[in-house]
């Protein structure tokens, strides 16, 4: 079940699970430091009454939406089920009518999760992601309404 949430403890002690961490950090991030951004829409995933994770909604224009996702590694073979429902929720409860994310190419899950929510590459962002030293390319995907 997908809810707005705004457990802003809960998010960061998602952001900062060593589990999680080293999938959504670039090399300048510090685990000990890293917040959540203030600006945006909080959606949370839920099992029954337990929050397994969320979903960070941001306005880019007026009808475009970067969205980024955070399971709890222990529902990552259920993750396909949030990421599809908050697509839902999104094109039903807010006026946006696309929804965008970026990954990093090296990141074979989220790419794949994107994909199997029906997102697909719309482009390419060349050199744009540092990690492990190296400067990698991040694909936009994208989903319409």
């Amino acid at each position: 079940m997908i809810r707005p949430m705004d457990d802003m403890q809960r998010i960061n002690e998602l952001l900062r699970d060593p589990r999680i961490f080293p999938h959504i950090s670039c090399d300048r991030c510090d685990i000990e430091t890293f917040l959540a951004p203030e600006n945006g829409l909080y959606l949370g995933a839920y099992d029954g009454d337990t929050n397994v994770g969320f979903f960070i909604i941001q306005q880019v224009n007026s009808v475009t939406v970067e969205i980024h996702t955070i399971i709890d590694p222990s529902y990552w073979g259920k993750s396909i089920i949030f990421a599809k429902e908050v697509l839902e929720w999104i094109f039903s409860e807010t006026t946006m009518s696309k929804v965008i994310t970026f990954v990093p190419e090296y990141n074979r899950k989220a790419a794949s999760l994107a994909e199997r929510a029906g997102m697909e590459i719309e482009g390419v962002i060349k050199r744009s992601f540092l990690k492990n030293g190296e400067l990698h390319n991040q694909l936009i995907y994208g989903i319409g309404k």
